[in-house]
């Protein structure tokens, strides 16, 4: 089998995409099969390369900011490991605030659209310059699966199966483009793209409940693939600072997102937890790692009497994800407020045998749903802003009643596994 996939990032970049598809893609790999790829380019890497057996083109700009970096030669980039959270020089802050007003409310589908004409000239010419079976468009961005839409078009006995890992056309939460000037073109977007495509995968049965209302003509082109884990397994301790007598470690792994995921439910639990039993200050240290944008850097400001209780690690590798996991005594987990978005490190989370603190941003809690039946994970939800007396109590009596029985982990983890995953997309390619 030669499949072509199509996503705006890969390695080195790090994100729940590239997390996700270089797993699949270097199994089949291993298992015999042929697989391209194709993302933006990166002016530390040339533009045709085999990393770990896929072979990778790489042709035009992923976004604005990445067009700045390979022009520059950045050697610290977003989505990449090695940037540790920082408010950005007045520079970038006035060059952002402008293009807010500007190019954000302006292009369509999204930020990457400028990668299209680039990477569908580059698509095309690989399907004519030899036969494939299938090609893969992975979105979010939308723009990945124009291309899509592109090579099917062109070739009209193409498999074209489309990998949605983030909703477009209702997913106003998330910010993709304009709502206001384009909401109605989204719709029609989507739905064209649904019409040219022989499947559709997506992670989060909410959202593909949300698709099948949505777009009943396809509803059968559906199919629920949930996240993989292909975490490495740690081989060196993480280093962290001497652990004091006492000391209980909570590390959060993940990215925060405006109106999606934000930490200030959990700051605000923290604080009360702080204020009510003073023990807890010296006690909880809270280690975050993860890319940051500016304005939750400027949201924990807020908190000045957590300083000393909060530590920010950025952006490292799967590896020292891994390893850092360990060194933890429980996980924290802050879920979106939205049902149909599903944290890609879920997974990740039970599988590190730890027990889970989750604090939940609606009642339908997607993480919730997909926890179910691990007792090591503790909710807590709470409508409005100042957390109850319950909660706060909840979490002072979390610590060491939650625990999964390591025995029962591998067969839990199972069906996340690469090999059960790449098999679900494996079917989807034979409708």
């Amino acid at each position: 089998m030669r499949l072509l996939l199509v996503l705006v990032q890969y390695r080195p970049a790090m994100n729940p995409n590239v997390y996700r598809w270089a797993g699949i893609a270097e199994h089949w790999v291993a298992s015999g099969h042929e697989i391209h790829l194709l993302c933006a380019r990166h002016s530390e890497r040339p533009d045709e390369e085999v990393v770990n057996g896929v072979q990778v083109h790489r042709a035009g700009q992923a976004t604005l900011l990445d067009w700045a970096y390979n022009l520059t030669g950045a050697k610290q980039r977003r989505s990449e490991p090695g940037l540790l959270p920082a408010r950005p020089g007045l520079l970038r802050r006035v060059a952002e605030k402008i293009i807010d007003i500007s190019w954000r409310k302006l292009y369509w589908p999204d930020g990457s659209c400028g990668w299209y004409f680039p990477a569908r000239r580059r698509a095309l010419s690989l399907l004519s310059a030899q036969r494939f079976d299938a090609v893969i468009s992975v979105g979010l961005p939308f723009t990945a699966h124009l291309v899509g839409m592109a090579c099917k078009k062109r070739f009209p006995l193409l498999r074209f199966v489309m990998d949605v890992e983030d909703p477009f056309c209702f997913s106003e939460e998330f910010f993709v483009n304009n709502a206001a000037l384009y909401r109605r073109l989204n719709y029609k977007a989507e739905h064209a793209a649904f019409r040219a495509a022989d499947a559709v995968a997506l992670t989060n049965p909410a959202a593909a409940a949300r698709y099948a209302a949505l777009f009943p003509a396809f509803a059968e082109k559906l199919c629920v693939i949930p996240p993989l884990y292909n975490l490495p397994p740690p081989v060196r301790s993480f280093p962290m600072r001497d652990r004091r007598p006492g000391e209980i470690r909570l590390g959060y792994f993940g990215s925060f997102y405006r109106k999606v995921r934000t930490p200030e439910r959990f700051l605000r639990l923290m604080r009360a937890l702080c204020e009510q039993r003073p023990a807890w200050r010296e006690r909880l240290r809270v280690h975050f790692f993860g890319s940051m944008e500016a304005e939750f850097v400027q949201l924990f400001q807020q908190f000045p009497e957590l300083r000393g209780c909060l530590f920010f690690h950025g952006l490292i590798s799967r590896e020292d994800t891994a390893s850092a996991m360990q060194e933890m005594d429980a996980l924290l987990h802050i879920g979106n407020t939205t049902d149909y978005h599903l944290p890609s490190k879920s997974v990740d989370y039970l599988a590190a045998g730890k027990p889970v603190l989750n604090i939940a941003a609606c009642e339908a809690d997607a993480f919730q749903k997909f926890a179910q039946g691990f007792s090591q994970v503790l909710h807590l939800y709470w409508p409005g802003g100042v957390p109850p007396e319950e909660a706060i109590t909840a979490l002072e009596g979390f610590w060491g009643n939650y625990r999964e029985s390591p025995a029962d982990l591998p067969e839990r983890i199972r069906p996340f596994r690469v090999e059960r995953i790449a098999a679900g997309y494996e079917d989807a390619l034979k409708r």
